[in-house]
Parts: structure tokens; C-alpha cells; sequence
């Protein structure tokens, strides 16, 4: 059930939306496209409607790669990209290089999730994030390659599934990180073949027998390896070529393959470096196939949670809408975010935050960058990255082959973001961006931190030197649902430091005449932090 249901029924219908669009149906769109909203994107949104909203949002943007900004590069000069350099001959150089390369992606997704907040709105970042977790790889020795799989990632983020599907086969961190590079005719290697089925394209289902299970059979996955013999990875950590991907018809099993009557008892016969694409057809004739991955885009989207309603309502239409557009992702999300369903009154509010957004729903809205220059803007995203993995979000890392728990782990889900130790390590993250020293680290003798920009986002409200009205604005900022009137006079008792209303407008108008003072403007400043903090800490922030 959703975390906060009313005692409305819910709609299951995907007709598109006709209800009133409000600050509250706005924000929750781009809450749960985005990693955080401004209040003049929530407000542009608003303008807009929610049918431009919605194609505005699924425009996939523009990635600058990832830069050179730690000295250990050797080969990729300061400031640019290294995703098609070289690596250097001596072996030591090549291990630095390697680690500063590491470095560079872990920064990268932070200004990429960043940059929301400069540019339109767009889904790119979640559906790549989506994309990782369906495809759950950790980076890899070389990291040309590893950039390459999140390339591919973003050139098919709303692309066609199937053509996804079989680039990913031979994406050459794929073949690595799941031993397909190792997979031949006389040792057959059943990783990938495994979770080509099980978690990529059509799921395990039930066990209905010795080695039987809903979709497929263990000689299913059997015959699926010796499908997918011959591919290997070249010139992996190469100093001379940039690595790829290669067919050796040496390896490959060139004997048919007998798939079970899952498959309608199909063979597959040899067909050199193009078989593995005959077998993904085959998969993709399946209409379990259309129904698995339409359930991974609702849960991620919408809620974790898969009644019999949402499944014989939702899921079988996003499916049809997938089958009969071939495959292309783009009209099943559209769909769905422009549904009545997706605007349910029992599903705002319905799923936590995860590190990513939870960090950057507190950033995006309030924060801009200031000019640290290259190597502190790095920093400063580094550490983020950082933050974001010890709340349990390691990007580049998933915990396993299946991704994060909270996608599919029952009954629990989106809940296990936090614990103890999460929930503490989010606290201390809170102070650090409003009332503490700011999220960072030295480098280089520098010290590059940042916190939120608390007069500037002051200054953005509706209102400012209305207190009553700042509060309301910051809930309908940053809370999906309306809280208690008794949570809101804590926030304005805060706000005013327990006096009357008119010395904050008192207080707010003397600062507007001399905001460069300290005087008047650290005052201000307090208090908003103050606020921000508290407010951050509810348990409403955690929720989208």
C-alpha cells in the first residue's frame, strides 16, 4: 500500500489526465522525473500544463563526458575528456591514471544530477539511473569501457528496449562483469545467459517444477550460454587502441540449440555473430517480456507496490503500448506520466527518497555552484558522491546483480533506505548544507565546500518578508502533501525566534535595505537555516 493513502479510491486508469493542475499535481511530476525541483520549474510547469510538461521532460539532453581534473591523469591534459585517450605504457602511470579516471565518473554524476537546476527539467538522469539499476554492472578495470556502458545507457534512456537489450549482450563492461567474454563452446559460462533471462528481459516467476519456472527452464539458460559463446572483449587496458567488443567464430557453438515450450520449443541455428540477436527475438516474442519491464518502469515511477488492479489496469496496457510501438520505451512513459492514474491523490507521497534525491531535493531548489573553477567544482561533487554512498547509493557500485534492494526486495521495498545508520548518516548531511560547515574537502591545499544558499532562495519566495507565507511556500516546495498546521507554527516559531509576525517583516525589510551588511543579513541567514533544517528533518521531507 502506499505510504500515506486517503480514503479516496484510487484510479487505475491511464486515459490521459484531466484533473486541476495545481503546485501539487506539477511537483509531483517533476519530483519524480527529476532529483529535486526548483520553485520557478514547479511554477513553469504550472504555466505550461501537464501535457508540455510531460514532452518537455522526456527531451533527452545533452551529457558533456567526463574531465580531467586530478593530476594523476597521465595522458587526458586538465580540463579534457579522457573517454577516448590512451593509457600510459608504465604500469604505475596506468594504475594513477585509472584512479584519477575513477575519480572523474564519480564526479561526473553529481554535476550531472546537478545541472538540472541550470537547465529545462528532463528525465535523462533517472531513466539512466533506472537503466543502471535494471542493468546492475560495477565499473570496471578500464574505464573507457565502463564509460561506455553509461553511454549507452543515456543513448537509449527512453530508446527502444529490444536494441537495448541486445547492445548491452555485447557492451564489452557487460561482457566482463557477467564472464560472457569467457563464455565458450568447450567451457560454457552460464552468468549473463542466466540474468539475460532472469533479470533483464522476462523474469524467473515461480518455480512449477524440477529446474521449471514460470518463463523458462534450466535447460533454457543452459542452451542460451552456448547461444551466446564467441564474444570477447580487445584490447582491454590497451595503451595503443581503445578496447571493443569482437566475434570469434572459433569459440562460438555452432550447433543448434533447443529452447523449451516456454519458447514454443524454438530452435536456434547457427548464425554466427548475429545468433545472440535471433534468441533476443525470440525472447521478445514473449508477452511476459512487454509485462517485466513495464512493472520495473511502474515501480520505479509510480509505487512498489503491485495489486492485482494495478497489474490487470496498468501494467497490461503500458505493455500493450510497448508491443505495438516495437519496443520504444519513450510512449510507455509518456503514457504513464500524463495518466490519471500517475496524478492519484494515494500516490503522492507514496515512496521514500533515495540518497540522490534526497540530497539533491535539498540542493537543487535552494543552491548554484559558485566558481570554484574545475578542479573545486570535482571536489565538491566527489564529495557528494561520497554522501550519497554511505546513505547505501553507491552509483558506480550496485550491491549486487539485482540492483538495490529497495526495487525488488518484498515486502519492504523503498522503506529499507532507512535504518539507523542511514537515517543518521542523512541528519548529519542536513546540518552540514544548512547551519554546518558545508559538504566538501581540502584538495590541494584548497578547501572547496558548499552549503545551501540560504538568502538567495529566501529572496526567490513568493513573499519573503511574510512569514506566514515563506512557511507555506517552503511546504509546498519541498513536501509532497500538506503537513499539520502544529509542524507548520513550529517552522514559523523558528522562523520569527518566538516573536511576533511583524519583527520578521521587521527584520526581512531591513535587511532588503542593507543586504550587504552582516549586521542585518546574518540574522536572516540564521534563521532560514534554521528553518531549512528542521524542516528537512521531518519525516514528510523523505517522502516523493
Amino acid at each position: 500500500m502506499p505510504l500515506c493513502p486517503s480514503s479516496q479510491p484510487t484510479s487505475y486508469s491511464l486515459s490521459p489526465y484531466s484533473g486541476s493542475w495545481t503546485y501539487s499535481e506539477a511537483s509531483h511530476l517533476l519530483r519524480r522525473t527529476t532529483f529535486g525541483p526548483s520553485k520557478q520549474q514547479i511554477e513553469n510547469a504550472i504555466n505550461d500544463g501537464v501535457f508540455l510538461t510531460v514532452e518537455n521532460l522526456i527531451q533527452i539532453t545533452t551529457i558533456e563526458d567526463p574531465l580531467t581534473w586530478e593530476t594523476l591523469e597521465a595522458v587526458a591534459p586538465f580540463g579534457t575528456t579522457w573517454v577516448n585517450s590512451l593509457l600510459p605504457i608504465d604500469p604505475v602511470l596506468a594504475d594513477e591514471t585509472e584512479a584519477a579516471r575513477r575519480n572523474s565518473m564519480r564526479s561526473w554524476f553529481g554535476k550531472r544530477i546537478n545541472s538540472e537546476q541550470l537547465n529545462s527539467p528532463s528525465i535523462t538522469e533517472k531513466m539512466c539511473f533506472f537503466w543502471h539499476n535494471h542493468f546492475s554492472t560495477r565499473l570496471v578495470n578500464d574505464h573507457r569501457i565502463s564509460y561506455d556502458y553509461y553511454s549507452l545507457l543515456k543513448t537509449f534512456a527512453l530508446g527502444n528496449f529490444r536494441e537495448l537489450i541486445k547492445q548491452m549482450t555485447i557492451d564489452c563492461n557487460m561482457l566482463k562483469f557477467l564472464n560472457n567474454d569467457s563464455n565458450t563452446k568447450n567451457s560454457p559460462n552460464e552468468n549473463f545467459a542466466r540474468e539475460l533471462l532472469e533479470l533483464y528481459t522476462i523474469g524467473k516467476g515461480l518455480q512449477i517444477g524440477p529446474g521449471d519456472y514460470s518463463n523458462y527452464t534450466e535447460d533454457d539458460v543452459a542452451a542460451a550460454a552456448r547461444i551466446l559463446t564467441g564474444w570477447k572483449v580487445r584490447e582491454n587496458l590497451s595503451t595503443t587502441t581503445h578496447p571493443y567488443s569482437e566475434y570469434q567464430a572459433s569459440h562460438h557453438d555452432t550447433n543448434d540449440k533447443q529452447l523449451s515450450y516456454h519458447f514454443n520449443n524454438a530452435i536456434v541455428t547457427n548464425n554466427e555473430d548475429s545468433e545472440y540477436e535471433d534468441y533476443i527475438n525470440i525472447i521478445f516474442q514473449q508477452p511476459e517480456t512487454a509485462n517485466f519491464i513495464c512493472r520495473k518502469l511502474y515501480q520505479y515511477f509510480v509505487n512498489f507496490e503491485i495489486t492485482n488492479d494495478v497489474e490487470t489496469q496498468v501494467i497490461s496496457q503500458m505493455a500493450q503500448t510497448l508491443v505495438s510501438n516495437n519496443w520504444e520505451v519513450k510512449p510507455v512513459v509518456k503514457q504513464l506520466l500524463r495518466s490519471e492514474h500517475f496524478y492519484d491523490v494515494n500516490l503522492i507521497g507514496s515512496n521514500i527518497k533515495s540518497p540522490y534525491e534526497f540530497i539533491f531535493s535539498m540542493l537543487n531548489p535552494t543552491f548554484s555552484m559558485p566558481d570554484f573553477g574545475l578542479e573545486g567544482d570535482h571536489v565538491v561533487w566527489r564529495s557528494l558522491y561520497y554522501r550519497c554512498r554511505a546513505e547505501d547509493q553507491d552509483y558506480l557500485y550496485p550491491p549486487s546483480v539485482s540492483g538495490w534492494p529497495v526495487y525488488y526486495q518484498e515486502p519492504s521495498f523503498m522503506r529499507l533506505w532507512l535504518n539507523a545508520d542511514t537515517l543518521a548518516d542523512r541528519f548529519d548531511a542536513i546540518s552540514d548544507l544548512t547551519t554546518g560547515n558545508g559538504i566538501g574537502s581540502n584538495y590541494n591545499g584548497s578547501t572547496y565546500k558548499i552549503k545551501l544558499n540560504a538568502l538567495v532562495f529566501l529572496d526567490s519566495l513568493s513573499v519573503p518578508a511574510d512569514g506566514v507565507q515563506v512557511i507555506n511556500d517552503l511546504c509546498n516546495l519541498f513536501f509532497p502533501k500538506d503537513i499539520d498546521q502544529a509542524k507548520k507554527d513550529i517552522l514559523l516559531d523558528i522562523l520569527t525566534n518566538g516573536l511576533p509576525l511583524f519583527e520578521w517583516t521587521i527584520e526581512y525589510g531591513e535587511y532588503q535595505l542593507n543586504p550587504g551588511d552582516p549586521n542585518y543579513a546574518d540574522p536572516i541567514r540564521t534563521r532560514i537555516e534554521l528553518v531549512l533544517k528542521e524542516l528537512f528533518m521531518f519525516p514528510e521531507f523523505q517522502t516523493v
